[in-house]
């Protein structure tokens, strides 16, 4: 899915996968069955989780944010219609992972990360296109590991 664009959000108009964060007494699982049914429109049961990938930290985030992505697997059907919250997703799309694993497709390019006015660090970051998604950062690692397991 691609976030909504606003001022000052740091994924504003990123590539993503549902998400985002845990209530004060909800578990992560809770969470991302909750938040999956908000942002697209999913309904997501516990019968269907199919496992969960590694613990994410929002690198290079984690050095001054407290926070960490868990990802959840599910099996969906590819032809489900997703039904967007217009307040936070600007588009979405199911994508093959096959579409992601294409070596051939992968480039890097210079991304700078500004953590303070007026320093920033740069960092050569991977991505792949996908018609007009451009898959890259944590939504990407998190996407190879999937492809990784199912291998």
């Amino acid at each position: 899915m691609r976030r909504v664009e606003r001022p000052g959000d740091r994924w504003s108009g990123d590539i993503a996968c549902p998400g985002g964060f845990c209530g004060p007494t909800e578990a992560p699982l809770d969470a991302a069955i909750r938040e999956t049914r908000e942002e697209v429109g999913l309904g997501l049961s516990r019968s269907a989780l199919l496992g969960q990938l590694g613990l994410r930290p929002a690198a290079p985030w984690h050095r001054f944010a407290d926070f960490a992505v868990t990802p959840f697997v599910f099996l969906a059907p590819a032809s489900t219609e997703l039904v967007l919250e217009a307040s936070e997703v600007s588009s979405a799309r199911w994508v093959s992972l096959a579409a992601l694993g294409d070596r051939a497709q992968r480039e890097r390019f210079l991304w700078w990360w500004r953590f303070a006015k007026p320093v920033a660090i740069p960092f050569l970051v991977p991505r792949v296109w996908v018609d007009d998604y451009d898959v890259w950062g944590l939504t990407l690692r998190m996407l190879d590991e999937l492809a990784g397991q199912l291998d």
